[in-house]
């Protein structure tokens, strides 16, 4: 075999280690998923980042919890509540967990907790109005769009979804799931411009 051929294919593999290492830290560098660094199951990752959160000042007159309780203060006074289920762990029922006030677009991120599975909401700051999403928010520059993915190797399972900003409503531009694609797998996504991704 050529020798300048196997270097090249060193290089090759070297150079996609690399890309992926440098993924891996892009995602674990965000100040929230740093607190879930050391844990393994996502309603303890979650509740993790809620009592983090509860910590900061800046949220203490938007959000707060009473036992089972997560309390949302909208912004014309009213208060959105979110109960827990005592029966996630009998295959029904929901657990949620505060993880972020995203202001500066007018919604509450909310992770919620299934028997087997997890999703987000992202509930309205003035209107209480709820969207349900994959994975937290990844918004285009100027805010106005925003795409959710959702991709497990391991279980084949897969969802990527395009949402628009307009006024107080969140719009669905797109979105497919892994078994409707029939082939591959999108397991991150990044706004090179307002209106394209890589």
């Amino acid at each position: 075999m050529n020798l300048k051929f196997i270097y090249l294919c060193i290089l090759v593999l070297f150079v996609f280690a690399y890309a992926a290492i440098g993924q891996q830290t892009n995602k674990t560098s965000n100040e929230l998923d740093a607190v879930c660094e050391n844990i393994g199951n996502s309603y303890s990752c979650a509740q993790a980042i809620e009592h983090y959160q509860f910590r900061k000042p800046e949220y203490s007159k938007f959000v707060s919890r009473v036992g089972q309780q997560l309390k949302l203060n909208l912004i014309d006074g009213k208060s959105f509540i979110l109960k827990d289920s005592p029966k996630v762990a009998e295959d029904s029922g929901e657990n949620f967990s505060f993880r972020e006030y995203l202001r500066d677009i007018g919604c509450f991120l909310i992770h919620v907790q299934y028997y087997d599975d997890t999703a987000y909401l992202m509930i309205n700051d003035k209107t209480g109005e709820k969207f349900k999403i994959a994975e937290p928010p990844i918004f285009s520059p100027d805010k106005q769009r925003f795409v959710s993915v959702f991709g497990s190797l391991v279980d084949e399972v897969g969802i990527f979804q395009i949402w628009r900003i307009v006024g107080n409503r969140i719009i669905s531009e797109f979105e497919i799931a892994k078994d409707e694609a029939g082939n591959g797998l999108i397991e991150d996504a990044e706004w090179v411009n307002n209106q394209k991704l890589s």
